[in-house]
């Protein structure tokens, strides 16, 4: 019997370092370009009570400021970016605390943001009988707010 011979490897090749340098090596000197220009910060980052980020803020701001910007704001839309006003309190609970996290495209997103928008102008933190409001529940099942059957559009709300 004949046994097949391995073909035969191709040499080694190993890089073995040369005794000059082949490009550019770093320098045991620091070069001025090299330095950090400010020293770093030893002060704790601020953190933004109006967050202004992600395509669902965007989209829910444009949204409102679309549908509300010229009727009910008179142009200001800067009600949204101070964070302590009702506007943006209601629009960060909507986008951000909302169990519901109704999409975007929802045609009562906007309905859901004027009822609870509603409830941070009226205090609502400090309401005795708020049964439902802020929840996953829908906002026709809050406490005093009345809607249309048919269609589940707020057609009166009752702060008594």
């Amino acid at each position: 019997p004949t046994i097949p011979l391995a073909e035969p490897r191709p040499p080694r090749r190993f890089d073995f370092p040369t005794a000059t340098p082949t490009a550019n090596a770093p320098s045991l000197t620091p070069s001025a370009a090299a330095l950090p220009t400010t020293p770093p910060s030893s002060s704790t980052p601020t953190v933004s009570a109006a967050p202004s980020g992600g395509v669902r803020y965007r989209s829910i701001r444009a949204l409102l400021i679309n549908a509300l910007g010229s009727r009910l704001l008179a142009g200001d839309v800067s009600v949204f970016d101070d964070a302590s006003s009702p506007q943006s309190r209601a629009m960060n609970w909507l986008i951000y605390e909302d169990p519901r996290q109704l999409p975007v495209g929802d045609v009562r997103l906007l309905q859901r943001y004027l009822v609870v928008n509603l409830w941070f102008c009226m205090g609502g933190d400090a309401w005795t009988k708020g049964s439902l409001w802020r929840t996953s529940a829908d906002e026709c099942s809050w406490l005093g707010v009345t809607c249309r059957p048919s269609d589940l559009r707020v057609t009166e709300i009752s702060l008594n």
